[in-house]
């Protein structure tokens, strides 16, 4: 059975979408908390469009302490987005850090810092939003802690919403493929986002919306979070071609229809599939050796019954399982070994050792 992985990677860094001709400056011109105890950031963001993220500190008796991320993604307003120059406001109440009702911000002991990240180096966390009616459709944090609710713990990034983490990968020389005569060093030209998730059967309906129904047979046990299955390289890239099999080459962008293409579409953000060298930087966290301490459901331990899916008597312990059941890697990427099979955009070829990590794009015979 074929199956994949989120995909995903978005936008790689940097590229037309990211692209900045000056520094922006986010400047705080008021901080004021009225008796509804909402706190209230004024700014200006000045000299080009920035996504904008807030910190606050408290002052005690070792110095400035950092509130915790997470505390703050109740915030809202004009943080955590892409925004164009001019004057914004933050809200945010101080009592979701301590659980007191009656919380002040002290502005002695407390302050505001405001961070524009330029278009060509947004934050490392992006959430995109599947939902049609959400605006913003795109926000940026600076870490996995600051999500809204816990990447976990929120059932909307693997319901409504993809979460992907940004790969720092630009200029870092590593070395691909297993030891032996196929190992050789790979330098990646960009970073970019990549899924840190396994795309869910239930996001994978809310791309398609209306079209058609998900391929899957397993939606009905815990299926909105089991990993979206039976999804064939046409069915995310579509093809130019003979609906049936693949083209001789990859289309440039993905076609219209595809799921990558509605997706697309849909977000507005330019979601691809990873290059093998995209997924395997991801898969060994930059690491000569892939880490040995995956966690993960096999077909030996629980997936298969008598050796393989038995469909109508799936159940928790046997199949696919949930998205984000298991241990993350060392970067904080689910699934990357065990669950499912995953796709990547390349074509296969027997030695890549000489492409530097590029995307094979023409069918090998």
């Amino acid at each position: 059975m074929n199956l994949v992985k989120t995909v995903l990677t978005a936008v790689a860094l940097p590229c037309a979408a990211f692209a900045a001709a000056e520094m922006p400056s986010a400047t705080v011109t008021s901080v004021a908390q009225g008796a509804d105890r909402v706190l209230r950031v004024a700014y200006t963001l000045a000299d080009a469009p920035a996504v904008v993220t807030m910190a606050v500190e408290t002052k005690g008796p070792s110095g400035w302490t950092a509130v915790g991320a997470r505390a703050l993604g109740t915030a809202m307003g004009g943080v955590n987005r892409l925004l164009e120059p001019g004057d914004y406001e933050i809200t945010w109440r101080p009592d979701d850090v301590t659980a007191d009702p009656s919380a002040v911000f002290d502005a002695e002991n407390a302050r505001v810092n405001l961070t524009a990240w330029p278009t060509n180096n947004p934050p490392d966390v992006m959430v995109v939003s599947l939902c049609a009616n959400e605006n913003p459709r795109v926000t940026y944090y600076t870490d996995i802690e600051a999500l809204p609710g816990g990447l976990l713990e929120n059932p909307r990034y693997r319901e409504s919403a993809i979460v992907l983490k940004r790969i720092s990968a630009a200029g870092k020389p590593w070395i691909m493929g297993t030891l032996g005569a196929d190992a050789h060093q790979v330098t990646l030209d960009d970073d970019y986002y990549m899924g840190v998730f396994e795309l869910t059967q239930i996001q994978h309906r809310l791309v398609l919306q209306a079209f058609e129904a998900a391929p899957s047979v397993l939606f009905g046990t815990e299926g909105m979070l089991r990993p979206s299955e039976r999804v064939t390289y046409n069915i995310l890239r579509g093809t130019t071609g003979n609906a049936s099999s693949a083209p001789e080459t990859n289309t440039p962008d993905p076609t219209a229809t595809s799921l990558l293409g509605r997706l697309r579409t849909l977000t507005g953000v330019a979601f691809e599939m990873p290059t093998e060298a995209q997924w395997e930087y991801v898969a060994r966290c930059g690491a000569v050796f892939a880490p040995t301490t995956f966690e993960g459901r096999y077909a030996d331990n629980g997936g298969l019954i008598g050796g393989k899916f038995v469909y109508e008597n799936v159940g928790p312990t046997n199949g696919t399982a949930k998205v984000g059941s298991y241990a993350p890697n060392a970067w904080g990427f689910y699934d990357m070994a065990g669950n499912v099979e995953e796709w990547c955009r390349d074509w296969y070829k027997t030695d890549i050792s000489s492409l530097n990590g590029a995307c094979v794009e023409d069918k090998q015979n």
